[in-house]
Parts: C-alpha cells; structure tokens; sequence
C-alpha cells in the first residue's frame, strides 16, 4: 500500500483520517481532550504499523505523484489517493491492466467511512471594485453545468445533481473531453473517471479539516510532529504533546 506521508498538507490529511478511523470525532474542536487524544495517538501509532508492515518506507517521502508512480508500475498493490488521480493512473498503465476504486475502509466501531474534504472557496472581498462581476463569476463556477463538468473531468463535484443520471442530469457545455483530445490529435475514448456513485456516497460520509483560521500552523505542526514520529526519533508519548500542540495551533497559539 502507498499513500502520501511527505511533511505537506497530504500528510496532515492522511493523519486525521487514521485518527478517524481509530475512534476520532472529526467535529472534535481539539485534541488533548479525552478520546480524542487516544485516536491520535492510535492513529499515528497505525501509520506507523503499516510503515513496517503494509507501506514501504519510501511512503514517507511520497507525495500524490510518487504514490500514483509507484501504484501505476506495479509496485503497490492499493492506493489512497483523490479521485482526480484516477485517469492520471489509467493512462499510465498497460493495456488490458484493470483497477477499481473503493471508499476508505469502514472504522469497526460504528462503520464509518471517514475521509477529510478537501476544496477551495470563493470569496468577494469587501474591498472589490466589481462585486457584481466577481458574484457572477462565482455563479457560473458552482452552477450545476460546471460542476458536473468537474465531475466529467475525475473531480468530486459538490453539488446532489453533479451526480443524477438520465433526463435530470444537467449538462456540462464545454465539449467532452473525448472531443478535446481529438482536437489534440489524441485517440481513444472519454477520459477515465471513478464510478460516480463511489464518489457520491464518500462525500455524504466525509468531514471536513478541523475549522480555524490557523489551518496553515496546524496542519505544519501536524505535519513536523507526525513525520518526526515516522521517522523513528521520539516515542508514542509524541503524540501527547502533538496533541497539546495541535490545539494551541488551532487557537492561533502555536508556531510551526
């Protein structure tokens, strides 16, 4: 199994939802506080497990391209990745090579199926000279022809109708991605993307990254705690104090 454990946001990613999985609440507002310190400290100890066990170690240098590389060569039989990675390994393997894509395993306390969301907003500043144009703009990236384009294209679009089939379906107006290669001078048929109700049912069940708006020193102090750990340097009562350090980080306390 390869994932993404190089100190970036992936890592902070990879590590919440191990937490999850061991029991974590993912709209907890911190970490040193009851069960919450234990799922991070299951959590990171399971990373760990799997470093030695199920993940080369490599894993720790790996990023969303390394681990889709090493998925696409053969070398790793499973893959935790984004959907929009999914037609990036399909092009990469040899003919008559087949893969699949499931939701996360379930956590066996409940049956969750726990991932991180992930995204960007849109704002209008306060201060914009075109407020109008900006909201328009905003209008026609988020409406339902758009985001069913993102979903023709391997991205997990956001909106209920992004995934309807038939007569209900909206329509994405740039032309399919088939035509577009054609225009290229490529061949073959429609771009590769994750089965829609796969995708669907792992966005119903997933949460999002702790809020704050001290996200970017959380997850550093996140990232430098846990990629400290997986490298061998310091015991499991790391994660105690990664735990502390993750809720000063939070409150706009700490510093990576």
């Amino acid at each position: 199994m390869v994932a993404q454990l190089r100190p970036y946001d992936g890592l902070t990613v990879n590590t919440l939802e191990s937490a999850w999985a061991n029991g974590g609440d993912p709209y907890a507002t911190g970490f040193a506080k009851g069960e919450q310190v234990g799922a991070l400290q299951l959590g990171i100890a399971d990373l760990k497990d799997r470093l030695g066990t199920l993940m080369p170690h490599e894993a720790v240098t790996m990023d969303e391209t390394e681990s889709r590389r090493w998925f696409a060569d053969g070398r790793a039989v499973f893959m935790r990745n984004w959907p929009v990675e999914y037609a990036s390994v399909a092009e990469k393997l040899t003919a008559g090579t087949t893969f699949d894509v499931a939701q996360l395993p379930a956590r066996p306390a409940d049956g969750r199926r726990l991932s991180v969301l992930g995204g960007r907003n849109l704002a209008i500043s306060a201060g914009s000279k075109r407020p109008s144009g900006a909201r328009a703009l905003i209008g026609a990236l988020t409406d339902p022809g758009s985001e069913r384009c993102l979903l023709e294209r391997g991205f997990a679009a956001t909106r209920d109708s992004a995934y309807r089939e038939g007569a209900k379906a909206p329509r994405c107006p740039l032309p399919p991605v088939d035509a577009e290669h054609a225009e290229h001078g490529a061949t073959g048929g429609p771009e590769p993307r994750p089965d829609p109700r796969t995708l669907h049912e792992a966005l119903m069940a997933a949460a999002p990254r702790p809020r704050s708006a001290h996200h970017q020193t959380f997850s550093k102090v996140l990232q430098l705690g846990v990629a400290a750990y997986l490298d061998g340097s310091g015991g499991t009562a790391i994660a105690d104090r990664l735990a502390r350090q993750a809720d000063d980080a939070l409150g706009g306390r700490g510093t990576p």
